[in-house]
Formats: structure tokens, sequence, C-alpha cells
């Protein structure tokens, strides 16, 4: 009996473990953690499932309505692959729906108060790491050690703390999760032991989650509580507020001017130790509480009201003295124009265009494809900063109902049983925190706290009743295992295939092309669906399968219009550029490469006295520029107020440049001049520019600009077969 229930448990703790150490590689957002990661869910799913069977315990694979939503939204995945505009990326959107479902199977089937405890244990370590990791971070650790971080895969930040993750507002969430979790464990915990070692993580937890300066993680933390005391008895409340009060307030509270002085100096050590401090108050609070506790009822509660009113008080007194840095005034000053110019808005708006052609969706890597051609404003993004969003986009509206209908399905069930014990309620409030977040951030694009979400929602379900192996339905085991050994096999050769193309690029970077050869061919064949891993051996083949795999993935059209260019193909590297222009419209330098190619050619044919022939390449270079500037200037406002990062899709030099050389060979020299003139301006384009200019003042015999234009051209270029085609357009 305890080696069954071994491996039965053997199944879950690999699931717990997997999610544990997501931080370590970044959340798995990237690619070939994630298909390693759902390798390992799907194989411990197996696991599990074996277990069951060796106890002769039923596994209900349609218990609940929130298994049939995601049941159904594997289904409708499925029916996406057929239209999706990218195979490949449905391909990683039917893997992360399929670890949705085993993992949320096996947290309802186990939803018991060993299970709950293993998971507070767990997150509670991961949150420990994530946050002295982050600390490290803020206090130039990783900037004494350059090391340690590439390992770590942490780029120093001193403003805000991004720690593992690399992005502050996961982080924040992911803090406020594990808090709600650890709170509700101190209420139901009768370990004095496990009480403390909790309140001291919580400590330095709360003290960390401060200085990721998340915006969305302070608005909704207070939401979070709220909603987890929605489940609890009065009496629990009180103790979950005094927990708050003493595991997360009271030490964040007291070493958070410290570590903001310490951190600046680089005084690592002195922000550990008061780290370490932190979680000394809120251990040592704890167990004070847990005296205060032994009082008779009345004396605690009046007690306990005097010293939070006396802590509110202080605090306030004490945070307005504080003289705080500039960075903090996106927390102190937050106010409702903040939110209103927010960039989540245009993804938003960008994701709604998108549905609105598209409602059923257009699979996965959906938005990464298509959000530029619909966006009126030049920024990069990954994903629109909504789940919700993402998932309307790649899996239509169908999808997006059955992702809503899961949870909610699970948070209903949950609510029904809130009575219950505490910690399950809090499992069902982290879901819904993590649920509700995401509705405007990245969060359940990292792996683990997608995994994270379908796990709390699960252990957050009523504990089932075993029920005996004859009344699982017949050949819904064989099934099961049928698609978890699927889901093993093609996220294994996938991730498999994904090295082998680290491999190539790293052997690119060495010279050793042979090799590099010889990778790209094994990544190619075990995912043939994959476009990028084509590009590595540019033949004429593999760029033809390549598009036609991935047709509306712009970069692949700019890098296929550069290989076109290099093997001599002028005509078939502008039918890429411009394929790319108009994939992403609100690209300048998609502008700019059209330009280059039409100004190679135009001005080839005018050294070959094809003169109508540049003139027609000179009268598309006119309309391109026209094209961009009626494009680009309704959108230059707001591209200067939200998305500055990101360069104005407006005049460059560069475009200044071609389109000047296409006025004169037009004829137009007034036009051509204001053009050229500015293109003077940057050194990049300056001598080019001079000896068109020169050009234009030797047709118009204007010897006073002759003499003052500057840089020089060469005697090489002023004798060049180029010049004299210039000087001879009339």
């Amino acid at each position: 009996m305890t080696t069954r229930l071994t491996i039965r448990r053997l199944g879950l703790a690999l699931l717990l473990i997997t999610i544990a150490v997501g931080p370590l590689f970044q959340g798995y957002f990237f690619p070939t953690p994630t298909l390693v990661a759902t390798s390992v869910v799907s194989l411990s799913f197996i696991i599990w499932l074996y277990g069951r069977r060796k106890e002769r315990i039923a596994t209900n694979f349609f218990d609940g309505r929130p298994s049939l939503a995601l049941l159904a939204l594997t289904g409708w995945v499925i029916l996406v692959a057929v239209w999706s505009i990218y195979a490949r990326g449905t391909i990683d959107l039917l893997l992360m729906v399929i670890s949705a479902y085993f993992v949320y199977l096996m947290l309802q089937h186990e939803s018991n108060a060993v299970t709950h405890a293993w998971v507070v244990r767990i997150l509670s370590a991961s949150a420990l790491l994530v946050a002295i990791v982050g600390l490290l971070e803020y206090s130039g650790f990783f900037m004494e050690h350059p090391g340690i971080g590439e390992l770590l895969r942490v780029e120093p930040q001193r403003s805000r703390i991004y720690t593992l993750f690399q992005y502050p507002n996961t982080a924040a969430i992911f803090f406020v999760a594990t808090i709600l979790l650890q709170n509700a464990t101190l209420i139901q915990s009768s370990s004095r032991a496990e009480k403390l070692s909790l309140a001291a993580i919580s400590g330095i937890v709360a003290t960390t989650f401060l200085f990721t300066l998340s915006r969305g993680g302070v608005i909704i933390a207070p939401v979070a509580v709220l909603l987890l005391w929605a489940g609890l008895t009065r009496g629990q409340l009180i103790t979950s507020l005094l927990h708050l009060v003493s595991a997360v307030v009271l030490p964040a509270g007291v070493v958070f001017y410290p570590i903001l002085k310490a951190a600046p100096a680089d005084n690592w050590i002195a922000v550990l130790l008061w780290a370490v401090a932190a979680g000394g108050i809120g251990a040592a609070a704890t167990l004070v509480l847990e005296r205060l506790e032994r009082l008779p009822r009345q004396v605690s509660v009046i007690t306990a009201g005097i010293l939070v009113a006396v802590l509110a008080i202080g605090g306030v007194v004490v945070a307005r003295s504080l003289d705080l840095p500039r960075v903090f005034n996106r927390i102190t000053q937050l106010n409702t124009s903040d939110l209103a110019d927010n960039a989540r808005f245009e993804y938003l708006q960008d994701a709604m265009k998108l549905t609105a052609q598209r409602p059923w969706g257009y699979g996965g890597g959906g938005w990464l494809r298509t959000y530029q051609q619909v966006q009126t404003v030049n920024y990069v993004a990954r994903d629109p900063h909504s789940h919700y969003a993402l998932m309307l986009v790649e899996a239509g509206v169908p999808g997006l109902l059955l992702v809503l209908a899961a949870i909610a399905l699970a948070a209903h069930t949950a609510f029904r049983w809130r009575r219950g014990e505490p910690v399950r309620w809090a499992m069902a409030a982290v879901g819904v925190t993590l649920a509700v977040h995401a509705a405007v951030d990245v969060d359940l694009s990292y792996y683990m706290m997608w995994l994270l979400l379908w796990t709390a929602l699960g252990a957050s379900q009523p504990e089932p009743e075993p029920q005996p192996l004859k009344k699982e339905r017949r050949l819904a085991f064989q099934a099961a295992l049928a698609l978890a050994a699927t889901a093993v096999f093609l996220s294994g050769t996938l991730a498999t295939a994904a090295l082998s193309f680290a491999s190539a690029e790293n052997a690119v970077l060495r010279g050793d092309h042979d090799t590099a050869r010889k990778v790209a061919q094994r990544a190619m064949k075990l995912d043939p669906l994959n476009s990028e891993y084509r590009t590595m051996i540019p033949t004429s083949e593999n760029i033809k399968r390549a598009l036609a795999l991935d047709p509306y993935n712009e970069k692949l059209w700019r890098f296929v219009s550069s290989i076109f260019e290099e093997q001599g193909d002028a005509e078939s590297a502008l039918v890429a550029a411009k394929r790319a222009l108009q994939l992403r419209p609100m690209s300048v330098g998609h502008y700019e490469r059209v330009a280059e190619l039409l100004v190679d050619r135009m001005t080839l044919a005018l050294e070959e006295g094809q003169t109508s022939e540049a003139l027609a390449f000179a009268h598309d270079l006119i309309a391109l520029g026209q094209a961009m500037e009626e494009r680009g200037a309704p959108s230059l406002e707001r591209q200067k107020r939200t998305f500055y990062a990101y360069p104005a899709l407006t005049w460059t030099s560069h475009l200044n440049l071609a389109v000047g050389k296409a006025h004169l060979v037009a004829g137009e020299l007034a036009a051509a001049e204001a053009r050229l003139t500015s293109a003077l301006d940057d050194e990049q384009t300056a001598t080019d520019a001079a000896l068109w200019l020169h050009a234009l003042y030797t047709r118009t015999a204007d010897q006073q600009a002759l003499m003052a234009l500057r840089p020089r051209p060469t005697k090489k270029a002023l004798n060049s077969r180029l010049y004299q085609a210039l000087t001879a357009t009339q």
C-alpha cells in the first residue's frame, strides 16, 4: 500500500517541483524550457495515473464542469489548427491547454490537507529564492559577480526588483499568491515550527514585494486579501488580519527604509542582513500573537485592535516623512491618467480589431504575426499584456469563453465549499487573483504561472470520495494515457529539436559550419513545421518551405529579402521586402529597407541609361514616402506619449535621402533639394546626399550652392557613371 501511495504522490511531487523551479528558467516564458516542462508535467500525470491504477482507485476524467470545459477547449484548439496561420504555434497552444487539464485533474483528485501543505511549502521555498535573488539584484550583487548573474539569467536592475522572472509585475503577483497561502496556513496550522518558518518567509517575501514597484501588484494585493476574507469565518478573519500585520506589514515596514538606503550603496550584505531581520521580526511577532490568542477572547480582540491601530497610525506618520527616490512615484502618485495612458489599452484595441476580422481565431502564435498589421502606432509586444486578449486572438471567441468558463466554474465550486479549511479557500483566492491579474498583464505567458493557476484551482475543489476502479468509465484510462504519452513524445521531440537548433547557433558563432549544418538538419527533421529552423540552412527549398509554413511572419520576409539580395536577386529581394512592409506597415525600418532596394535599382537603371525604368522606380519611391507620411502623421503624438521607446513612423535621414534622390530623377528639383538637404545633416547619409546635391546644383548652375556644399564629393564620385547620368538627366 505504501509503495502504491508513493507512486501516486511521486507524480504529484514531480509536478509541484516543476512549478517551483520555474523562476529559474524565467518562469518558462521561453520555448525550450516550456517544452521540457510540458514533457515533465505529462510524465508526472502518467505516473500519478499509474499510481491510482495500482491502488485500484477510479479516476473520473470528466469530473465536474471545469474539466469538461478544459477538454472542450482542447478539442476546439485541435479544430483551430485546421485554419491557423502558423500550425507550429498552434501545437504549442494545444500542449499548453492539455497540460492545464492534466494539472487541474491531478490536483482536483488530490485536494486534501496533505497536498495543500506541500503546495504551500514548495511555493514558499520557491518564493523565498525569488525574493533573495531579487534583493541581491537590487543591491548590486550581480554587478559585482556577473558570472553568477549570467548563470541565473539575471540582468542587474537597480531601479526596481526584476529578480528571476526578469519582470517585476509577475514577481509581485507570485509574491501575493504565496503570501495568501501562507496567511491561510498560519490560521489553520497547529505546528509552531511551521507557523514560525512561514511567518519568517512571509516577512522576507513581503519586503521584496515592495521593491518590485508593481502598480498592478499594489492594486491587486488588497483585492486578493478581501477575496481571501470572503471565505473565512469571523474568527478566522480576525486571525488572518493579525497574521497579515505580524508576518507581512510589520517586518516589511521596519526594514523597508534601511534596505532602501543600503541598496544604492551596493551594500548587498547589509540588505541580506535586513532581509533576515524581516524574517526574524515576522517569526517573533507571530510568536507573540500566538500567546496573545491564549488570552480571553474579548481581551485578545481589544489588545489586537489597539496594536493594529498604533501600527497603522505610526506607519502613516513615518511614511509621510520618508524621502523616497523618484522611481517610487509610480506607486505613491498613481492616478487614473497613468492607467488611461497605459500601452495596454493600445494592445487591447488591436486585439479587438483582430478578433473582429477573425472571431474564430488565428491559432497559436497568431498575435505575434498579426498585431503589426492593425497597429496605428509602432510598438513591439510579444503578447497583448492580457492573457484573455491573447486567447481571444489565438483561439477565438469560443476559446476565450471556454477558458473563462473553466476558471469561473472552478471558482464557483470552491466558493460553495468556502467554509471548510482556510487553505482550501485560499487556493481558490490565489487562482482567482492570478486569473484577474492576467487580464492586464503577461503572467500566464510564463508557463509556471499557467501551471500554478490550474494547481490552485484544482486544489480548491472539495476533497473527493475515493471510488473503486470498477466505477471508472470504460477505455477512459487508456484514452487519457494515450493523450499523456502523446504529449510527452511531442513536447520531448520538439524540445530536442529546440536544443539542436540552439547547438547549431552556437556552432555558427564558433565558425564550425559543418556541425551547424548537421545539427540544424536534425532540428528540421524533428520539428518540420518550425519555420525558424529552416533559416539556418537557407537553400531555395528551405526558404520556400519556411514561407509556406509561416507566411505572416514579417521578420522571416525581411530575412528572406536579405538572402535574395546576397544572392544577387534584386527583384525577389524587393518583393520580399515589400511583403514585410505590408505585414508591419508602422515600421519605419521596413520603409527604409524598401527604399534602399528601390534606390539600388533606380541608380543601376540610371547608370545603364535606362531612363524610363529609373523614372518608374523614382515614382515608386515618391509614392512610398507619401504613404509613410500619411500613415505616420496621425500617430506621432501618441507615439511620443505612450511608446516613446520605439521609433516613430516619420521621416528619417535614410528616407529623406532615398526620396530626395527620387525627386531629382523625376525632375522635381525643389522637393529633391529639401529632402537631400535634410539628409545632409546626418553623418550616415551626408556623403551620399552631398553627391546628389552636387549634381542638382550643377544642373541648375548654382555656383554659390556648389561652393558652400559640405562635405565635398570625392573626385572618384564626381567621375562616376552615376554622377554623369545625374547631370545629364533633364
